[in-house]
């Protein structure tokens, strides 16, 4: 699909050579022609040119000065998409939702006997197994990880229930935003709760309470968009209880995304970075620091040996082919001292930018990132007309 604002395709630069020998009623390839600063007025012998062409044209040739700027000109951008090319939309979304629904409810039939086994007065071992088995029928997002630990208490193995529930609050709160839940066809936000919250009540009543606390903590700061479904299960800690859990070993390390994100909304920098230190040390002392690799993106260690052991993590991240490190390390190269540092020893040579563009370019072939990848290019510049559909689906 051509790309709407930059050069797609080789061209004359003579208009009326370009206009003769290749627009053959492809107007869009005009719009997107490298002719430096093209104009409307310049287009001589390209007659009987849709307006709507035109507009987008103009749209172009308009100069950028200022993120102000910028900002103005792709707003106006989309109100063009969306009045004048609302076919090419609406062939775009009736794909997109056609194949959004069909998982949809696939997905919600899921959800139905997941609800209906966790609620059953008679325990069914057989249909806790096919359970499962079926949650790899689908891309992995937070709803089916919760539901998962339903099951294993519903099934009275609470050891596993624990381990799989720490596990999700040790997350970062990228794994879970890159694994999106399913949306309604009309682009609302995740549809987390369209089940009367079933799966955080079970969780509320069956869970000992302080990870039953931890992980509604966890859900409350994971995306503010979803505290409205969040009123009934409202954990308030105080900062001495905050900076408690935090100083343990066993309560606070443990549990980096929990606390880094409590004390960052009612404590100093220097509580954060004390925190993440002993968040480092411990995991240095246990040789697992590849699941605290996303506090990088963050924070710098003061430690040398510490430092030199995230490098060598980081290095390795470069060079996997695993679609999570790659998001992680976008993430962590946003700061600027880990980047820098990488590019003074080599490591990175091509520009963050372009390290992005490169890898969402890659992701968006992965059709369970497809929609998350496509944002990601519209905002790092490309431009295309499929992109700026999703971002207004």
């Amino acid at each position: 699909m051509s790309s709407l604002l930059g050069p797609s395709l080789s061209i004359a630069n003579n208009v009326e050579t370009f206009c003769s020998e290749n627009l053959n009623g492809d107007y869009m390839s005009l719009v997107t022609a490298n002719i430096p600063n093209l104009r409307v007025g310049d287009l001589g012998t390209c007659q009987n040119i849709p307006s709507r062409y035109l507009r987008l044209l103009e749209l172009k040739s308009q100069p950028i000065n200022s993120k102000e700027d910028l900002h103005t000109k792709w707003e106006n951008l989309l109100i063009i998409l969306s009045k004048d090319f609302k076919d090419e939309i609406q062939d775009l979304k009736v794909q997109a939702l056609k194949n959004r629904i069909i998982y949809l409810k696939s997905y919600i039939d899921f959800l139905q006997r997941l609800n209906k086994f966790l609620n059953s007065k008679i325990l069914d071992r057989s249909m806790a197994n096919k359970l499962i088995e079926e949650i790899s029928n689908f891309p992995p997002n937070l709803i089916t990880d919760l539901y998962q630990v339903g099951i294993y208490i519903k099934v009275f193995n609470e050891g596993r229930a624990e381990r799989l529930l720490k596990e999700i609050i040790r997350r970062p709160y990228s794994y879970y935003v890159f694994r999106p839940f399913p949306i309604s066809v009309n682009g609302n936000l995740p549809s987390f709760f369209n089940f009367e919250g079933n799966i955080l009540k079970f969780l509320n009543k069956n869970l000992k309470k302080e990870n039953s606390d931890f992980l509604f903590l966890y859900l409350e700061k994971l995306w503010p968009a979803l505290n409205s479904g969040l009123e009934d299960f409202k954990i308030s800690f105080s900062l001495q209880e905050i900076r408690s859990f935090s100083s343990s070993f066993k309560k606070g390390a443990t549990f980096p995304t929990l606390w880094r994100e409590s004390l960052a909304s009612r404590s100093s920098n220097k509580d954060i970075q004390n925190f993440m230190e002993t968040v480092w040390d411990f995991h240095f002392q246990i040789d697992e620091f590849h699941s605290i690799l996303w506090t990088f993106g963050f924070h710098t260690p003061s430690k040398r040996k510490i430092r030199e052991k995230a490098f060598v993590e980081l290095n390795e991240l470069l060079n996997s082919s695993s679609i999570h490190d790659k998001l992680l390390l976008t993430t962590i190269l946003e700061n600027e001292e880990i980047f820098n540092f990488l590019k003074r020893r080599e490591i990175i040579q091509k520009p963050l930018f372009l390290l992005k563009r490169s890898f969402y370019k890659e992701l968006y072939k992965d059709s369970n990132y497809s929609k998350v990848a496509a944002l990601m290019l519209f905002f790092q510049g490309e431009r295309t007309l499929e992109n700026a559909v999703w971002a207004m689906i």
